[in-house]
């Protein structure tokens, strides 16, 4: 998409009036919907990469009794 929104800006740099601006405009979401293809790229890569498994709950070691003061 980045190709094409650069072909298309220069494409529309040889036109003129509202055909020029139609055609930067164009050319400038095919740039953004380069960008966020590339940046979704990115994440699902980043998602995709192996991590170390974890608990999703943690409990504290259990406290032994305290000794009984009752005794003979």
């Amino acid at each position: 998409m980045g190709w094409r929104a650069w072909q298309t800006r220069q494409a529309a740099q040889t036109l003129t009036g509202a055909e020029r601006v139609l055609g930067e405009r164009l050319a400038l979401v095919m740039g953004l919907v380069g960008l966020l293809a590339l940046l979704i790229a990115i994440l699902v890569t980043w998602q995709l990469r192996s991590r170390e498994r974890r608990h999703s709950l943690h409990l504290p070691a259990p406290t032994p009794p305290a000794p009984r003061s009752d005794g003979p």
